[in-house]
C-alpha cells in the first residue's frame, strides 16, 4: 500500500475518534467478556512476579481506560504499573478521569498520546518505555493500514515483552455479521479509491447520530499466523464478545 493512502486512511480514523469520541466512549463502558476469559492468563503471569512487584501492563489503544478499571477491580491485592496509549487526546481525557479513582501507593497509571501508524511510517521502533509482562491490542489492529504495517507493530511489540510476557489483540471479525456488514460502505464515499486498498480492508459508516467513516480491516486467523511467524508463537486464541459471542478473535502470543 502507498504511503499517500496509508496517510489518508489513519487521517480518516484520526478524525473519526476526535470527532465521536464521546458517543464511542458511551458505547465502550462496559467490559468485554473476553477480558474474563483472559484472568487465568493474567493470574499466571501475576504468580511469576516476586513479592512486591507490580505487573506491568502496556495497554495499546487504551481509549477511555476502560480495561486499567478492569485490572484494577479484577486484581485488588495486586499492584499493577499500567501505560494506556492512544492517538486520540479526547478520549484519553476520560481515561484520565479513571486515573484519579485507581491510582494509588500501590498503583500508577499513566496515559500517552502515540500514534502507531506515525509512528511505524517514520520507521521508529515503537519503543513504550520499557518491557512488560503484558500488553494488550484490543480493538486497534483493523485500524493499522497494510500488512507491513500490521507485522512490523505486532513485532515491535513482542520486542517489548518481559521473558514469559504475554501479548493479547483481539481481531474484530466484522464482516461475519450482517448487523456489521450492513455498515460497509463504498470507499468514494470517504474520498478512497478502492483499487488503492489491499483485501479484507473496509470503510465502515458509523451511523450514529450523522455519517462518519473508518477504516477497518479485517485480519483472519491465517493473517495472523503469518504476522507472528518471524518471532512470536500463537499460544491460545477464543472467540467472545458482543450478543454474537464470536465478534472478537483473541490471539494470546508469547516468544
Amino acid at each position: 500500500m502507498q504511503t499517500k493512502t496509508i496517510k489518508q486512511l489513519n487521517q480518516l480514523n484520526l478524525d473519526f475518534y476526535q470527532q465521536f469520541s464521546n458517543s464511542f466512549s458511551d458505547s465502550r463502558n462496559y467490559y468485554w467478556e473476553g477480558w474474563q476469559k483472559l484472568i487465568p492468563v493474567i493470574e499466571k503471569l501475576i504468580r511469576n512476579k516476586q513479592v512486591g512487584e507490580k505487573l506491568s501492563v502496556a495497554d495499546v489503544g487504551c481509549g477511555n481506560g476502560r480495561f486499567a478499571s478492569f485490572l484494577y477491580e479484577t486484581f485488588p491485592q495486586i499492584q499493577i504499573g499500567y501505560l494506556g496509549l492512544d492517538s486520540s487526546s479526547h478520549l484519553l481525557k476520560i481515561a484520565g478521569e479513571r486515573r484519579k479513582i485507581f491510582e494509588s501507593a500501590r498503583n500508577s497509571w499513566q496515559v500517552k498520546n502515540f500514534d502507531l501508524v506515525e509512528n511505524l511510517l517514520a520507521k521508529k521502533k515503537n519503543r513504550l518505555g520499557s518491557n512488560f509482562d503484558l500488553i494488550t491490542m484490543f480493538g486497534v489492529l483493523h485500524h493499522i493500514p497494510s500488512f507491513e504495517l500490521r507485522q512490523k507493530l505486532v513485532q515491535s511489540l513482542l520486542d517489548q515483552l518481559k521473558p514469559n510476557g504475554r501479548l493479547v489483540i483481539s481481531l474484530w471479525r466484522f464482516p461475519q455479521f450482517d448487523r456489521l456488514k450492513k455498515k460497509i460502505v463504498s470507499p468514494n464515499v470517504a474520498k478512497i479509491e478502492e483499487t488503492d486498498l489491499e483485501e479484507n480492508d473496509y470503510i465502515l459508516d458509523w451511523k450514529k447520530s450523522e455519517s462518519a467513516y473508518r477504516y477497518c480491516h479485517y485480519t483472519s486467523l491465517e493473517e495472523m499466523k503469518e504476522i507472528v511467524e518471524q518471532k512470536g508463537i500463537i499460544e491460545e486464541t477464543f472467540l467472545a464478545d458482543a450478543k454474537e459471542k464470536t465478534a472478537n478473535r483473541y490471539v494470546i502470543i508469547k516468544l
